[in-house]
């Protein structure tokens, strides 16, 4: 499988349109559920800062109804192109505003927001522009606003059956530091982050995303990719050693995958944290 076809013109790896429809398809419930216990009220201004394709920038667009506004922004212009073609056709309750921008730079005044929502961001950022993106957040955030990030949280990537019930936590050894930090430190460490930068009022939860027999159509067609592109062990298979190689290599066959998936005993889990924070008053 192609793995630029996940990719936008960022060259940032599962961020394409598709990609983005599949992982939230798979995970709908869960992911409405934690947009929902942020606290966004009737009729804020809300930014969706990262906002891919848009499907969250919908559900918040719900929660803040008739007398609420949404801007959503997103570093690559074809992930806006198709947000603003969905606006066309969905029937939300309130404007939605969509643009090309750099959650490093945001294209919008101090305090213009009540409430700011990130999703699935921050693991492409270094720690340097981590800090200049939570300091724009704020930033553009009224005081007594919301401040959300949404990340994946890779230490609860698990699945059953596996012929290596440790195979998962090894993979990390074909990691670079970098890599290692964004997917492992980065969500574990959100809410010193959001401290750090001087929000207040500071909360972190996780979610488990749990599936098992029987599967939905996108929840297989999901997990079957992840496999298929061997990115379960989030690093070079290369750089693993030979017995990990020739595990992975013999998981991602396509009849591998669907033998898997079809085990009465099959389990997939994945985990998320949301981290909010208010911007201090005064």
């Amino acid at each position: 499988m192609n793995m630029g076809f996940f990719e936008t013109s960022t060259g940032h790896r599962f961020s394409s349109a598709e990609w983005l429809d599949l992982h939230y398809g798979a995970a709908e419930p869960e992911y409405e559920a934690m947009v929902r216990s942020v606290g966004f009220q009737a009729s804020w201004r809300v930014l969706d800062a990262g906002c891919g394709n848009g499907r969250f920038t919908s559900v918040i667009a719900e929660i803040v109804g008739t007398k609420g506004r949404v801007a959503a922004v997103d570093l690559a212009p074809e992930n806006i192109d198709i947000l603003k073609q969905r606006l066309q056709t969905q029937r939300l309750p309130c404007p939605v505003d969509a643009q090309v921008g750099n959650v490093l730079s945001l294209p919008h005044p101090d305090k213009t927001f009540d409430a700011l929502w990130c999703s699935g961001v921050t693991g492409y950022l270094s720690e340097d522009k981590l800090k200049r993106a939570l300091e724009e957040f704020k930033r553009v955030v009224r005081p007594g606003g919301i401040v959300a990030i949404k990340e994946s949280e890779g230490t609860l990537l698990y699945f059953y059956p596996t012929p290596d019930l440790t195979l998962i936590w090894r993979s990390a050894e074909g990691m670079d530091f970098s890599t290692r930090q964004r997917w492992f430190v980065y969500p574990i460490q959100m809410k010193h982050s959001l401290e750090s930068v001087g929000l207040t009022d500071v909360r972190q939860e996780t979610t488990l995303v749990e599936r098992r027999q029987p599967l939905r159509d996108v929840e297989r067609k999901y997990i079957s990719t992840r496999f298929a592109l061997q990115d379960l062990s989030w690093a070079k298979i290369d750089l693993l050693p030979k017995v990990d190689q020739v595990i992975w290599q013999s998981i991602s066959a396509e009849d591998s995958i669907d033998k898997l998936m079809r085990h009465p005993d099959f389990y997939w889990r994945e985990g998320h944290i949301v981290a909010t924070g208010k911007v201090p008053e005064g």
